[in-house]
């Protein structure tokens, strides 16, 4: 879904309440590439060495760490967690989780961030990255009016009683 517009994300949630964001491979695709490429430099320059000098043993640890990382980055990809979802009770991202009643505000993306504040201080903020959403700004936008589609509804409710 991260990958798909607001139009679709609209469409998805009037159907069902709900909207699952998994984690996009286009993040961690050039990580992953920059990651191999520099380890691959480090296996030939290995290669190259005399067995007899001292850089061989910290080399190696580079490449072994450079490849776990690599390695973690590709297990994000292929898992397919959900790290964002919107329904009908709130929003979650990652662990934490904020419903339509105590969201403040829906941030402005900054630095491919997007915060969902709390109206109250004490809970903590929600930070939506690219890892969900190619399209920050359009998933702000389209926050904003579900907001405001529950705002209105809980006035509604509260005018009926």
């Amino acid at each position: 879904m991260g990958e798909s517009s607001r139009a679709v994300w609209a469409g998805t949630y009037d159907q069902v309440s709900r909207v699952e964001f998994g984690v996009r491979a286009a993040p961690y695709r050039r990580q992953t590439t920059v990651l191999s490429l520099v380890m691959i430099a480090l296996l030939v320059w290995i290669w190259v060495l005399p067995d007899s000098s001292e850089l061989w043993l910290p080399l190696m640890v580079a490449v072994l760490a450079l490849g776990g990382l690599s390695f973690w980055f590709t297990a994000q990809t292929v898992s397919k967690r959900i790290v964002l979802l919107v329904d009908a009770d709130g929003i979650r991202a990652g662990r934490n989780r904020l419903s339509w009643q105590q969201i403040g505000t829906i941030g402005v993306p900054r630095r491919n961030r997007l915060t969902v504040t709390p109206k109250d201080p004490q809970l903590r903020q929600l930070t939506i990255t690219p890892s969900a959403v190619a399209d920050l700004t359009a998933l702000a936008g389209w926050l904003e009016d579900v907001l405001a589609q529950h705002r209105s509804r809980s006035e509604s409710d509260a005018e009926t009683r």
